[in-house]
């Protein structure tokens, strides 16, 4: 079956804990049911959405905003503040208690400063020429406390600034509960003692208000047809198909599988192999190596083997590689970019109409070349190492990933 009919198949918003997450993982499981692959599915707990609205009048005026994902029932009147820059925030701490605050561009190391300045609101700017994102807050932040949020789009914000100083209403309807997602793992025997596992894997669940026909619907259909693919081959190693859910916020399903599985990954696994977004009808193949210049190398040459031209680079990919990261396992990240469902990423343009059937071939072509000879080859030509230059930005990640210390096995070099 080819990818694209997977695309079309899960054409519809999957946020992990939701209904429509059961809808897809349960459409995954009768896949491999039906090619007759060895799966079990692995729940986890959460807290979840229903994605909602938000708004802000002001002046006889309204903005329809995108509510950040895990924010309750909301509405206030306060000024509102326009920052071009958060870094304001950092040198004037208590400027802007109270206040509502308009900012274009956010990193999520600002959130417990935005707590603590007692920031009475936050409405994130997105980038021109596209819908305004949708985003979320992290599990930590909900339960620790957070800045009511929501996204507004590029040419709204360009409006909205003009009431700088101006008290306006923000208001924030959502509903959130406690649910469970699903992690769906699918296992390929190897024929031999060999024990070194690879791990072939991406996540199909969605942010809110899209269908993510390449983020990372595209993704997942890669994983099925390549399961498919190689069920009845014979490879030496094991190779574990895993379809994460709740990496949107924040790769919950991901990091619950390592925390899960610790022993069976420190022992036994070779490598991760990860699809995170794919189906651009004309776009750009790449390969992002959290590991060595091998690999990378590696990749790369086997790769042009099949008439195929990938942009290579090391360094950290946001997405399920990293909670492997952290015990020092190496994740080739597979993606393409550059169209126009890429470029409405995390909105509900990234549908597909914007995805085709040769824009998931090479993801396809590529990813099934890579398990195949990994799985194939009679020494593991892959050191399971990660380059020193890489572990600062790895620390660096989980830290505002999780808003904790994590587990290393290097020296710690970041320091929060």
């Amino acid at each position: 079956m080819h990818p694209i009919s997977h695309v079309k198949n899960l054409d519809f918003e999957r946020i992990a804990g939701t209904d429509g997450e059961k809808k897809g993982y349960k459409y995954i499981v009768d896949f491999l049911n039906k090619n007759k692959i060895e799966n079990t599915v692995e729940d986890f707990d959460l807290i979840s959405f229903d994605f909602g609205t938000a708004e802000i009048s002001v002046d006889k005026k309204t903005f329809n905003l995108k509510p950040y994902g895990l924010n309750e029932n909301f509405q206030i009147s306060a000024e509102l503040v326009f920052l071009e820059n958060l870094e304001a925030l950092l040198l004037n701490r208590g400027a802007f208690k109270g206040k509502i605050i308009l900012t274009y561009g956010f990193s999520r190391k600002y959130s417990k400063i935005l707590k603590e300045s007692e920031i009475a609101g936050l409405i994130i700017i997105s980038g021109p020429y596209k819908q305004a994102t949708s985003l979320s807050h992290r599990q930590k932040n909900y339960k620790d406390g957070y800045v009511p949020s929501a996204v507004i789009s590029y040419d709204d914000a360009a409006k909205l600034s003009k009431y700088d100083g101006k008290e306006i209403q923000f208001t924030i309807k959502q509903n959130v509960y406690e649910s469970t997602a699903h992690n769906v793992i699918a296992t390929i025997p190897g024929n031999s003692n060999e024990t070194g596992i690879i791990y072939l894997v991406g996540h199909y669940d969605t942010v809110a208000n899209t269908s993510g026909s390449s983020d990372n619907t595209g993704g997942t259909s890669i994983l099925l047809s390549v399961a498919e693919k190689i069920k009845d081959m014979s490879l030496k190693r094991t190779i574990k198909i895993i379809f994460f859910s709740g990496e949107e916020l924040g790769l919950l399903g991901s990091s619950n599988y390592v925390k899960t599985h610790l022993d069976e990954i420190k022992k036994n696994a070779a490598i991760v192999i990860n699809v995170d977004v794919s189906g651009d009808d004309i776009g750009k193949d790449a390969f992002g190596i959290i590991g060595t210049n091998e690999i990378k190398g590696y990749v790369a040459g086997i790769t042009r083997e099949k008439g195929l031209s990938f942009d290579s680079k090391l360094q950290i990919y946001s997405s399920d590689g990293m909670p492997f990261a952290e015990y020092e396992i190496p994740s080739i990240n597979i993606a393409r970019f550059g169209g126009k469902s890429s470029f409405n990423i995390h909105t509900h343009l990234d549908c597909v109409k914007f995805v085709s059937k040769r824009g998931l071939e090479n993801t396809f072509k590529a990813t099934l070349n890579i398990v195949e000879k990994l799985g194939k080859a009679e020494i593991f030509p892959l050191e399971r190492k990660i380059d020193a230059k890489l572990r600062p930005d790895i620390e660096k990640y989980l830290w505002n990933l999780r808003f904790e210390k994590p587990t290393l096995k290097w020296e710690e070099k970041y320091k929060k």
